[in-house]
């Protein structure tokens, strides 16, 4: 498989985990922090799951339409055959659907290092969870807050740039260039 990263604004999405245990927890909680709305259905939900009231819960086994309405779906359960029989559902109606169970699978959750609005995902083509978390620990000695400052910064300082009509295209490159390479100094200093 040749994956590609791309990605996904899921804010007000309406996601599906199908299964209630840590695993769904974990893999549900960066589709929670962007916004998205979660929905779970298992017969057993933990309590880190049962006590956010931003979570809808369904204390059931998941049937095949359950997935109908849904942007995104996590098949996240204790049996493997059961997260394939979601997949394959998710499959038949074109959703998006990232399976837990080991082995090869249509979507990969890479591992993420988040810092204001920079982020950065490692993925190993799903060989080794250990390499990517490995890689994102070193990412995160160099993407730091001093660095998410800066991107703030620099957002600010191209909107304001771009509205510039007095200037050409290279002098705002060249504006914009000398701006970074001074507060990176500053970063690194």
């Amino acid at each position: 498989m040749s994956y590609v990263p791309i990605e996904i604004d899921f804010e007000g999405k309406n996601c599906l985990v199908v299964g209630g245990g840590e695993i769904a927890y974990k893999k549900m909680c960066t589709f929670y922090e962007s916004g998205a709305t979660i929905s779970v259905i298992a017969p057993e939900i933990s309590e880190k799951i049962s006590r956010n009231d931003r979570i809808i819960k369904e204390y059931r086994k998941w049937k095949p339409d359950d997935v109908e309405t849904f942007f995104f779906v996590i098949a996240a359960t204790s049996s493997d055959e059961v997260n394939a029989e979601v997949e394959s559902e998710c499959k038949k109606r074109n959703i998006l659907c990232l399976n837990v169970s080991k082995g090869f699978h249509e979507i990969s959750l890479p591992a993420i290092h988040k810092q204001g609005d920079i982020v950065v995902s490692v993925s190993t083509g799903g060989k080794s969870p250990r390499v990517s978390q490995y890689i994102r620990e070193k990412i995160s000695e160099f993407v730091t807050e001093d660095l998410a400052e800066l991107n703030d910064k620099m957002g600010e300082l191209r909107s304001q740039i771009q509205k510039d009509e007095s200037l050409t295209l290279e002098e705002k490159r060249e504006l914009y260039d000398q701006f970074f390479e001074s507060e990176l100094r500053k970063i690194h200093s």
